[in-house]
């Protein structure tokens, strides 16, 4: 059997478990340590287990980085016995089969990236059974396996109110009370962050917003200005117009299907930039 073969055996393996992540991630209700999209139903499991939550942000057939996760990490029996015992997991998918996702669920998995201002996948946020408070952030990794995942993981839930619960059981009432005055001087600090990062993704997606118009009310004035020069000139506009926004959409996809970093794929970057800034480069001779 050639390497090819291999590769390509490898590569269909690897997208069943994928799909089955996705389509096997529960469509209502939640269980500890086991995949939901269901992510009202797994704050109120969260706060009746007092258990932390962990937020996968994915692009589940799409994302070379999530893919890689769910291989390395994910599908593997040590993380899946440590989850059942320890974490609400929380799937909030953006894939390109929408069917993957319900329907109730894509608005709302849109407002959560927003609200905690996700702009790349893999992104894991780690809440604490509250379903509000932010206990950290992890990323992906090449190198990932469960037992670092876990270690990453384990770091940031030091304060969570399960943690935090069990800590202070063995300690004396005096003890108690000063580490628990301590405890809220964190948790008013950590909600501050936690307001302030809100308001500047929000603060994000505004200025997002008015550049995107401000480039469609430019691109309105070079229209206008081709128009005035003859019918053949915004012909030529237009059509340049054209090249550039499929050259910057090919891009844009290209990126967010999280291509691998290696020198190849670097160039092609490269390459692609630069036919994107030589379409641009003619546009602003309107």
């Amino acid at each position: 059997m050639t390497r090819l073969t291999h590769s390509i055996i490898a590569a269909l393996v690897l997208g069943s478990v994928i799909t089955a992540q996705a389509e096997n991630a529960a469509k209502s209700g939640a269980e500890v340590g086991e995949w939901t999209q269901d992510y009202e139903a797994a704050v109120k499991l969260a706060q009746e287990k007092k258990l932390p939550m962990l937020l996968n942000f994915s692009g589940s057939d799409w994302c070379g980085w999530c893919k890689l996760m769910v291989k390395n990490v994910f599908s593997k029996k040590e993380w899946q016995d440590y989850a059942k015992e320890n974490i609400v997991l929380v799937l909030v998918d953006f894939p390109k089969d929408k069917s993957l996702v319900p329907e109730q669920f894509r608005d709302r998995n849109e407002e959560l990236q927003d609200k905690f201002g996700v702009r790349g996948f893999p992104t894991f946020i780690i809440l604490d059974c509250d379903g509000k408070t932010r206990l950290g952030q992890l990323g992906a990794s090449r190198e990932a396996t469960p037992k670092s995942f876990i270690a990453d993981l384990s770091k940031n839930l030091t304060y969570c109110a399960g943690q935090i619960e069990k800590y202070t059981s063995s300690l004396k009432e005096a003890e108690k009370k000063k580490y628990m005055a301590i405890i809220e001087q964190l948790s008013a600090n950590t909600s501050g962050i936690t307001d302030a990062k809100e308001r500047i993704a929000e603060a994000k997606k505004k200025i997002e917003e008015l550049e995107e118009q401000t480039d469609e009310i430019k691109a309105a004035a070079a229209e206008f200005r081709a128009g005035q020069k003859g019918e053949e000139a915004l012909k030529e506009y237009r059509k340049l117009k054209a090249e550039y926004d499929k050259a910057q959409k090919e891009l844009d996809d290209w990126v967010e299907s999280g291509p691998e970093k290696t020198r190849e794929n670097y160039e092609k970057m490269q390459e692609m930039r630069k036919h994107l800034n030589q379409l641009g480069d003619k546009l602003a001779a309107f």
